[in-house]
């Protein structure tokens, strides 16, 4: 009897500690659930590895040497593409190096350098011609630029004019207060309105989750391609009254970091969850992951693994990479080229190379 009794009462001590723990451990799984704990899913692929372990041994996968890619965009009209790269591992992944060694160049769609030019240029362009601005050291303004003609591919030398205004907008404003308009009817030219702004290649790679994308222009151009600039930069609020078009611009985000892209990349299987890290706290004053401020966090981060399957001639080879979102893998696959025949290479950018994807077998 006295043995049911302690029993009965061990049971009871027990209970005093399993229901709150059960409690606590129901309110984490369903903030769990709410906050997007997934069920993993089963890997699709077990044996295939990440790029460049492709799963086909008889295709090739090289980067190109000693170089590095800062920043791609394709050359309108042409199989060419602007490139910013850095032929030194070292210095490319070295942060503190602010960029000083990269250098501009013009690479074909297999990835070889057409033309290079010698580090610090400010690169501008439109539709036929790719601006050179050496800003020099210190920063200083030059009063010549280099110009590399698309259609020709030669590089020459052009003065950077100066954009007077025929008078600024307080002056004005002191003969007719609050008389904006006046100030544009009277010395909108035709000059102004035919003014265009020249876009920035920038060094570095515009991504889709950038929200810092708008950019205002410093060289200019006209209808016979002069290159302009402001005598005063702080008369850019003025020209935007006389010539609206020149105010500022979007930045689109970079292609070859946008995702996957190109006719030899497929996806091979819907993407699987295979991993849920679930961080939770409590944080006084000092921030947290969810927001500003102290308090109680709880998130879920998810990690995916993303199939690919690349063509190369006849062949295929297959890896996968792992993501942090269903549709977003850690490695980007840009297309560089068109393949014409099974001979031809697949040469793609991914992981910041130039990669040729050739398929032995079909030399043999």
């Amino acid at each position: 009897m006295q043995q049911m009794r302690t029993f009965k009462r061990t049971i009871r001590k027990m209970a005093w500690f399993l229901i709150p723990a059960l409690i606590v451990l129901l309110v984490y799984i369903l903030l769990a659930f709410k906050n997007g704990y997934r069920i993993p899913d089963i890997d699709k692929e077990s044996s295939w590895k990440a790029f460049p372990e492709g799963s086909n041994q008889s295709i090739s996968i090289k980067p190109v040497d000693s170089f590095y890619v800062c920043n791609l965009q394709a050359i309108p009209g042409t199989a060419d593409y602007m490139v910013f790269y850095n032929t030194d591992s070292a210095g490319f992944y070295n942060s503190s190096n602010n960029s000083i060694n990269n250098r501009f160049g013009i690479i074909n769609q297999l990835g070889a350098l057409k033309t290079s030019f010698a580090p610090d240029k400010t690169i501008y362009y439109d539709d036929t011609r790719i601006i050179l601005l050496d800003m020099g050291s210190g920063g200083e303004r030059k009063d010549s630029c280099s110009i590399y003609y698309l259609p020709t591919a030669t590089l020459s030398q052009h003065p950077v004019q100066t954009i007077e205004l025929p008078e600024s907008l307080d002056h004005f404003l002191q003969k007719a207060p609050s008389d904006t308009t006046g100030f544009i009817q009277k010395h909108q030219s035709t000059f102004f309105r035919n003014l265009r702004g020249l876009q920035w290649f920038e060094e570095h790679p515009i991504y889709l989750g950038n929200q810092d994308r708008n950019r205002g222009y410093y060289l200019f151009t006209d209808t016979i391609g002069n290159i302009y600039r402001l005598s005063d930069s702080s008369s850019h609020y003025d020209l935007g009254l006389l010539a609206p078009q020149t105010v500022h611009y979007n930045l689109p985000a970079s292609a070859f970091v946008s995702g996957v892209k190109g006719a030899g990349i497929t996806i091979a299987h819907p993407p699987s969850l295979i991993d849920n890290d679930i961080r939770c706290g409590y944080t006084v004053g000092l921030g947290n992951p969810n927001g500003n401020g102290g308090g109680f966090y709880f998130f879920v981060n998810h990690t995916w693994l993303h199939y690919y399957k690349l063509r190369v001639g006849k062949a295929v080879t297959c890896f996968k990479e792992k993501g942090p979102e269903k549709d977003e893998a850690y490695i980007r696959l840009f297309q560089l080229n068109t393949p014409l025949n099974t001979h031809d290479p697949l040469v793609l950018v991914a992981a910041n190379r130039i990669w040729h994807l050739t398929n032995q077998s079909a030399f043999r």
